[in-house]
C-alpha cells in the first residue's frame, strides 16, 4: 500500500494517538497526509532537518514549503531515524479487515489480505480493556 492508494476517507480515520510517538509529533506539525508522502519517501533511513528551510534540498522534493518551515523550526539541526510507515498502513489496513469481517468469513478476510485466518480473528476482535496501566504507554 503506497500513499497514492490510500484514500482521503482512509487516511482521516487514522488515530493518531495510536501511533509512536515521533510519527505523532509530524502529524502534529505537518498534518496526516504530509507525514505519510515523508515518511513513505524518507521511511527507514536517517533524515536532517536543516536549520534553514531554504536548505531543504530533500524536503523539498517531498513537501510543500510550509511543511519544510514548520519542520525546520520545530527541529533545527536535528538527525532522525525516520520511521517506516507501517503503522499507519496497518491501521488502515485492520480497519478495512474489521469491515470486511461483518460481511464475510475470516477465511476469505484472511486471503485477500494475506494473512492467516487466526491473524483475521484476533485482529477483528473488540480490544477488552481491563483497566490495567501497560508499562510501556505513555502517561
Amino acid at each position: 500500500m503506497t500513499s497514492n492508494s490510500i484514500t482521503e476517507a482512509e487516511l482521516e480515520s487514522v488515530n493518531a494517538d495510536l501511533l509512536p510517538p515521533q510519527m505523532r509529533q509530524f502529524v502534529r506539525l505537518i498534518g496526516m497526509a504530509h507525514t505519510l508522502t515523508l515518511l513513505e519517501k524518507r521511511g527507514g533511513v536517517t533524515l536532517r532537518i536543516p536549520v534553514n528551510a531554504h536548505e531543504a534540498v530533500v524536503l523539498k522534493e517531498i513537501l510543500p514549503m510550509d511543511a519544510i518551515v514548520k519542520l525546520c523550526e520545530a527541529m533545527p539541526g536535528q538527525r532522525l531515524e525516520m520511521p517506516k510507515i507501517d503503522k499507519i498502513v496497518k491501521q488502515i489496513r485492520n480497519r478495512a479487515m474489521t469491515n470486511e469481517r461483518k460481511h464475510y468469513s475470516a477465511a476469505s478476510v484472511a486471503q485477500r489480505h494475506n494473512l492467516s485466518r487466526r491473524q483475521v480473528i484476533n485482529i477483528c476482535k473488540p480490544a477488552v480493556d481491563d483497566g490495567q496501566v501497560d508499562l510501556f504507554d505513555e502517561l
